[in-house]
């Protein structure tokens, strides 16, 4: 699990303006998380094997500036990939077995990206006893959702704020006028 704390001023100012809470903003820390989430779920798009990813908000963003959330993902080869893994030798699990795969490769991820390539494996098939595989330049997932999260989350919420301001202000100036047309018999 990789934790997100947000403690946006901008976000404080409005909820203050707002009066601290509100039903569409009473969980904001859910809705940077759930940002996050979208941003990995866009990067493994393509994978045959789609990663569980989970959200979790662990304190904070009900009402406040702050929020701390977690995001965890459940899945061994997205831990691999976000990681990356360093050169290492493979080897055929069943005894005097051979390797056997594709020598044509193009991987559906790419460095520092948060975007799904549709990626290949083509022949020739290869056959072997062993390789030695290069290893997994890592790719960062984890670290560039979390700052995905804060980004658009917290633009979510501020939108979300101000829609709800402006809800407040013109629903006040209509009040005010019927109350001028009771009080003046316009």
């Amino acid at each position: 699990m990789f934790e997100l704390t947000i403690d946006d001023e901008r976000v404080t100012r409005k909820l203050n303006a707002l009066g601290g809470y509100a039903a569409n903003t009473y969980n904001w820390g859910h809705a940077v998380a759930k940002e996050a989430s979208r941003a990995l779920t866009e990067a493994t798009s393509t994978w045959q094997h789609h990663p569980r990813v989970e959200v979790l908000v662990l304190s904070g963003g009900r009402g406040r500036g702050s929020a701390s959330v977690g995001v965890s993902v459940i899945s061994r080869a997205f831990h691999f990939v976000d990681r990356g893994t360093r050169p290492h030798w493979i080897f055929p699990k069943k005894p005097n077995g051979v390797l056997a795969f594709n020598a044509d490769f193009g991987a559906k991820s790419r460095p520092r990206r948060l975007r799904a390539y549709a990626g290949h494996s083509r022949p020739p098939k290869v056959f072997t006893r062993g390789v030695y595989h290069p290893g997994i330049e890592a790719r960062g997932f984890s670290e560039l959702a979390v700052k995905r999260g804060q980004r658009d989350g917290v633009k979510l919420v501020l939108e979300d704020i101000e829609r709800i301001l402006r809800a407040r202000t013109t629903f006040d100036i209509e009040a005010a006028r019927a109350r001028g047309r009771a009080v003046y018999g316009r």
